[in-house]
């Protein structure tokens, strides 16, 4: 069965009561009724109209017995009318459709008489209606896998990349899966960190997205975080809030960074360490003690050494926890003839942790090119992918190459 033919399984498990309906009402118009109901309830919640934007605009929808899979756009008097065909499964799995209707809710819901330009939100938008892969494949890999990966190495786009998106950016394939994950962690972010009003006032002004995220959502959050920002903390740009957002977004113990990314983000924490200790060596004074920069100091490299346990494999995580409560008693409580020997040891510990890791993964990666047979794995790659109708042939023909090498092995 083609992807475009399955129904989301959110239509589904609304859906189940279809056959108490009336009879008169066909099954598409069933799921058209229900697509709209959901349309209208995401872009409610995404702009919490108040008393900023123009008055809302009514969407309409209307059938068609068109055989276009193509959907209509125009407008009226009273805001949108959206013709469909009547065939439902014809037109909602195909992206362009999907955006431009969920587009079209959004450009009502904010009293615009032109379509709106925020593909990124109606992006978002589609990604929370339609069970996540039902345009470009299934991953088994589970939720957002290409983001996920893409952070677990240290990599975020350019947030003004997301705003940039085009509707011609979400047509097919692994990059247009890249696109509509980032831009539904984006639009996770806002609806977790939007101030009062803030979201309002994003749409009701002109300029250029970015310009107006930074000033309304970005700077919104940032005051909000000043009231009770520690005094060692540093301001963050727009790209840095959105990589610290999005790696609380996805990354945890159990989703960890990757170890090319731990090492490198410990590293710049061991150089910032080394100052504080070159410094200390250049006092050269019996009793040991802090100056506020020191203390500034410690407390900075204690967080950052937190937040990175938090993202870091168990063994690795709980040596970095516990060399960051170190540096905190440091900072509080006399250490000692021997705190130098004490953090060169918590250091040590880090690095045997990774050490430790590195070495398991390259095992595990060896017992499985030895172990498994080629079709096994290949069987689970295919799972990641969504080969296009072109690529099914040489799919089919790598598959029963594999079953008679497998056979061999």
């Amino acid at each position: 069965m083609k992807l475009r033919h399955v129904i989301p399984l959110i239509l589904l498990a609304v859906s189940a009561g279809a056959e108490e309906t009336s009879s008169s009402v066909s099954i598409d118009q069933q799921y058209t009724d229900l697509l709209v109901s959901k349309a209208g309830q995401q872009v409610r919640r995404a702009v919490p109209r108040k008393a900023v934007l123009p008055q809302e605009l009514q969407c309409t929808v209307l059938r068609s017995e068109e055989t276009s899979p193509k959907i209509n756009v125009s407008t009226t008097r009273k805001g949108y009318k959206i013709t469909v065909p009547e065939n439902f499964n014809s037109w909602a799995f195909q992206p362009d459709n999907a955006l431009l209707f969920l587009n079209t809710f959004l450009s009502a819901r904010l009293g615009r008489r032109d379509l709106s330009k925020e593909t990124w939100i109606s992006a978002a938008l589609v990604h929370e209606i339609y069970e996540p892969g039902i345009f470009y494949g299934y991953s088994g890999y589970g939720e957002k896998p290409y983001t996920k990966t893409l952070l677990a190495y240290g990599f975020a786009p350019p947030v003004k990349h997301i705003f940039e998106n085009t509707p011609s950016d979400f047509q097919n394939g692994a990059y247009s899966t890249i696109q509509m994950e980032w831009s539904v962690i984006l639009y996770s972010i806002c609806q977790k960190n939007d101030g009062p009003g803030s979201i309002e006032r994003y749409f009701s002004e002109s300029g250029s997205p970015q310009e107006r995220f930074a000033k309304h959502i970005f700077s919104q959050n940032s005051s909000v975080q000043g009231k009770r920002k520690l005094s060692f903390s540093r301001e963050q740009s727009l790209q840095e809030w959105f990589y610290q957002k999005a790696t609380n977004e996805l990354l945890s113990r159990s989703t960890p960074a990757s170890i090319p990314r731990i090492e490198r983000e410990y590293s710049e924490i061991s150089k910032e360490l080394r100052t504080f200790l070159n410094r200390k060596n250049e006092q050269k004074k019996e009793e040991f003690t802090l100056s506020e920069e020191d203390i500034l100091q410690l407390s900075r490299i204690s967080v950052q050494l937190n937040r990175l346990a938090a993202i870091a494999p168990e063994k690795i995580s709980l040596q970095l926890f516990r060399f960051g409560h170190f540096l905190y008693q440091l900072r509080n409580e006399h250490p000692g003839k021997n705190w130098e020997a004490k953090i060169a040891s918590h250091e040590q510990a880090v690095y045997l942790a990774m050490n430790e890791r590195v070495a398991v993964e390259t095992f595990l990666k060896q017992a499985e090119q030895k172990l498994i047979p080629p079709g096994v794995r290949w069987a689970a790659t295919v799972k990641a992918v969504s080969p296009s109708p072109q690529e099914i042939p040489l799919l089919i023909r790598a598959d029963q190459l594999l079953d008679r090498f497998e056979k061999v092995y």
